[in-house]
């Protein structure tokens, strides 16, 4: 199904990102034209899905673009020649374009995330209740915020690129640190500019990753930086969540440390959802997903597999097979090595053998690959949900 990285939501982007330049330099009618053009693009769009809650968003977004093309020609209009844009201006599309760079393309879905039953469930519910309508005479609200919190690995990113897959929505992926690390000093502005860039791709899903980065709780000293930050944040989400006829966004949040974030953060989230590590069923899902979907043979079943990692996180229990595979691939191609040292055309018809992969590769790779997580680390997830009085 057509969605945002389709035909028509590539163009419908280009159009609208080309009318706001053509009104910021003065020319209104060509704006207008761009604006118009972009609306029936959006209607075009809005009948490529046949989910209606996403339809109805998209028909909403082209009346947007109607009126914006009727206002933009009521604005006096510069002239280009006497007036050159502002440094303003000029910083507002950097913004933008860098906002841009954080949309990504999101194939994940439910059934490619092992377990996680009850958050699936929770954040359906979530999304059901923001998208559908609610029933006649009563009046829902819904929630457009979720944090995601529990140990490293246990799929918190995957669990919002399936929520955006099935919203077929707009994903940002924004991982803080390196927000903050490579744009020092421009993150407030960043952030105000990456719900204004949803808003104008709803359905749109932001999630941020590791947000206690942008949110650190004021209990202890932050620098005046990070105070900035986070009131930046803590406005842009409060807009959002305050206007329930505003164009649907839904703000993902994800830490490994949620008693590290500021507590008027923690408020805006109306839902907070508990990301556990793999039980053992979910444990042999994730072998199964990595090995027998694949098309690799083990010697141990997934259920025996799920009893040697007690305690492992998903993403170290997908390590564990890589490093089993890559053992028992150099075990099968005992001539690889000398493959390689003959070139790459050597390499190019050269076809690997995988045998099956025996009990010792696996044992092998849980001598290198320990869980991070601790009991005590655990418990503290419980004790701070207890806190919160979940």
């Amino acid at each position: 199904m057509p969605d945002l990285s389709g035909a028509y939501g590539r163009e419908l982007d280009a159009t609208v990102a080309r009318a706001q330049k053509l009104a910021e330099g003065g020319d209104a009618e060509a704006a207008r034209n761009a604006y118009l053009k972009a609306a029936e693009l959006a209607l075009r769009y809005a009948q490529a899905t046949s989910n209606a809650a996403i339809k109805k968003q998209r028909l909403e977004r082209a009346q947007a673009l109607k009126a914006r093309a009727d206002a933009v020609t009521r604005k006096p209009a510069r002239v280009q020649e006497a007036k050159q844009p502002t440094s303003g201006t000029e910083e507002a599309d950097a913004d933008r374009e860098k906002v841009r760079r954080l949309i990504t393309k999101s194939s994940v879905r439910w059934d490619d995330i092992a377990g996680l039953d009850e958050v699936k469930r929770d954040l359906r519910t979530a999304y059901a209740m923001a998208v559908a309508k609610a029933p006649e005479g009563v009046k829902l609200s819904p929630s457009r915020t979720v944090l995601l919190y529990g140990p490293p690995g246990t799929g918190k990113t995957l669990l919002a690129a399936a929520v955006s897959t099935s919203l077929e929505a707009t994903f940002f992926s924004i991982k803080t640190g390196d927000l903050l690390s490579s744009l020092f000093g421009k993150s407030p502005q960043l952030i105000s500019a990456v719900f204004d860039e949803a808003a104008q791709r709803a359905p749109a899903v932001i999630f941020f990753d590791e947000i206690e980065a942008l949110a650190p709780s004021r209990d202890r000293e932050i620098s005046a930086a990070d105070s900035r930050v986070l009131t930046a944040f803590l406005q842009a989400l409060g807009g959002f969540t305050s206007k329930s006829d505003a164009p649907f966004v839904l703000t993902i949040g994800a830490t490994n440390a949620p008693w590290q974030l500021d507590q008027a953060m923690l408020s805006r989230f109306a839902r907070m959802v508990h990301v556990p590590l793999p039980d053992p069923e979910c444990r042999a899902r994730i072998f199964e997903l990595n090995l027998d979907q694949r098309g690799i043979r083990s010697q141990l079943s997934s259920r025996e597999l799920a009893d040697l990692t007690d305690g492992y996180s998903g993403r170290e229990l997908t390590q564990v097979c890589e490093q089993a595979v890559a053992a028992a691939i150099r075990d099968s191609n005992p001539d690889l090595e000398r493959k390689v040292d003959e070139g790459k055309d050597a390499l190019d018809d050269y076809v690997l053998r995988l045998d099956r992969i025996g009990g010792q590769h696996f044992r092998d790779a849980l001598k290198k690959i320990h869980p991070v997580s601790t009991g005590a680390s655990l418990r503290r997830y419980a004790d701070w949900a207890q806190r919160q009085g979940g």
